[in-house]
């Protein structure tokens, strides 16, 4: 009881669980605490009883512990389950009677299966037999054909199928007669038979722009190109080219200057897809070739397609034209180049003449800070550019050396081809004058002309 002097129940007093039996509260508690599940709030059945009246086992253990030593004694509390060991204790335990409910199935089975029949208590002697279990009455049976009543009637006539007099033919259906159909006929095979006789026409007429298809393909660039406005274009699709009826048409998709256009005639069936300009691969050649010409232009890739986007016209994004430098451009630049120069090397060795050459660096920033430096080799008599040397300023001493090493690279480059180098011409180069004077004294080094005359003007022109 929660009050120490208590003498008599009042409308405010209450008992605990301790005073009442396990009979007292539903089955399904008992159950949980078996499994280890805590219940933490219990509900009484509505005839329970207190029928236990004890003292509390820990409050006793507590007050012999204080007369005996004065000071309560410690009792070490039983651990908590932990959530997860009670989770495995009940699936073990539901586990456990799902095994034994079949296995007592299974051998209920084996009983009745050998033929034993199955006693209802201990103290009847009769026994039944499984399939009269729900009683000793005979089962009243009825055929499946019996238990709903059918209406049955001749398969001609379930569906209720009347025979139609009249009948229509597939040319009447279409709204065209079979005369039609066949004057159709005649007039695609007329029209496929003009068209091959010009095709033959055009080949055996010489043009000047007749060229064959291989052709065709291998010069797509050298065609001629027209800027054509959307509702003039859409207007070459109104017509059937087979059967000269209109017929429906939608611009299919767009991707950056190509246009796809898919037209259907509902007439004589005919079916295109038209594409603006020719694919190579899986490459647009328009998208391709106006990249091209960006880049080889020298053109800001911003402005010019900001040109476009002024007038409306559909083009091809930065990204799909940095796409075509790295992937295409740039490779056949590169292939392009080294196809030059092999050939040049070739041609110079069968003639057997030494070279006279010309040089020059640049960097891409004026003074003493550039990054990158370039050195460019020409031939003074053919006048090839047959070398470029790139350098990076964290490749030398300083960005002061980059042109030495450029015209170093260069040198060496030509004399691994097997040439040799009779004159050369450079600026006053203080660097590449002492490497000439010590590495190639049978070459005869000369200074250039618009070099030595801009130095001198700016001595002339030097206020004093």
């Amino acid at each position: 009881m929660k009050k120490k002097d208590f003498t008599t129940p009042n409308q405010f007093s209450v008992l605990c669980e301790k005073h009442f039996a396990p009979n007292c509260y539903p089955l399904e508690y008992s159950i949980k605490k078996s499994m280890g599940i805590e219940v933490k709030k219990k509900n009484l059945l509505p005839e329970a009883i207190p029928t236990v009246q004890t003292v509390d086992s820990d409050k006793r253990a507590e007050a012999s512990s204080l007369s005996r030593h004065g000071s309560p004694e410690r009792h070490s509390q039983p651990k908590k389950m932990r959530p997860a060991f009670r989770k495995r204790e009940c699936l073990r335990v539901i586990q456990t009677a799902i095994s034994a409910t079949e296995v007592s199935d299974a051998e209920m089975e084996s009983e009745v299966e050998d033929g034993g029949s199955i006693q209802l208590s201990n103290t009847e002697s009769t026994t039944r037999s499984v399939g009269l279990q729900f009683g000793g009455k005979s089962v009243h049976k009825r055929s499946k054909r019996c238990q709903t009543k059918l209406k049955t009637m001749d398969k001609a006539i379930q569906a209720n199928v009347q025979k139609r007099q009249h009948t229509t033919s597939i040319g009447i259906q279409c709204n065209r007669n079979l005369e039609d159909l066949e004057d159709l006929k005649k007039v695609r095979k007329r029209n496929e038979w003009e068209r091959m006789r010009s095709r033959e026409c055009s080949e055996t007429t010489p043009h000047a722009a007749n060229f064959t298809s291989n052709e065709a393909e291998k010069a797509v660039w050298k065609e001629r190109k027209f800027i054509v406005f959307e509702s003039h274009l859409l207007e070459l699709f109104k017509s059937c080219p087979s059967c000269a009826s209109l017929c429906l048409f939608q611009i299919k998709k767009i991707i950056g200057s190509l246009v796809k256009v898919d037209q259907t005639c509902g007439t004589c069936g005919y079916e295109r897809t038209w594409d603006s300009q020719p694919i190579t691969g899986s490459v647009t050649s328009g998208n391709l070739l106006l990249s091209a010409a960006i880049l080889f232009t020298g053109l800001l890739t911003s402005k010019a397609l900001r040109f476009m986007e002024h007038i409306n016209i559909q083009t091809i994004t930065p990204n799909t034209f940095f796409q075509h430098q790295k992937h295409y451009l740039h490779p056949s630049i590169c292939s392009v180049w080294k196809t030059f120069q092999d050939n040049y090397f070739q041609k110079m060795i069968e003639s057997g003449k030494d070279l006279t050459i010309g040089g020059d660096g640049r960097a891409d920033t004026p003074g003493h800070s550039a990054k990158f430096g370039s050195y460019a080799i020409l031939n003074l008599e053919l006048s090839p550019v047959i070398n470029v040397q790139l350098v990076q300023s964290n490749e030398v001493k300083s960005s002061y050396h980059m042109e030495k090493e450029g015209f170093i690279r260069s040198i060496n480059f030509i004399k691994e081809k097997g040439l040799k180098i009779a004159e050369i011409v450079t600026d006053r180069h203080v660097q590449i004058v002492k490497h000439v004077r010590e590495e190639m004294p049978e070459t005869i080094h000369h200074f250039d002309v618009w070099h030595v005359a801009k130095g001198l003007k700016k001595k002339v022109n030097c206020p004093v």
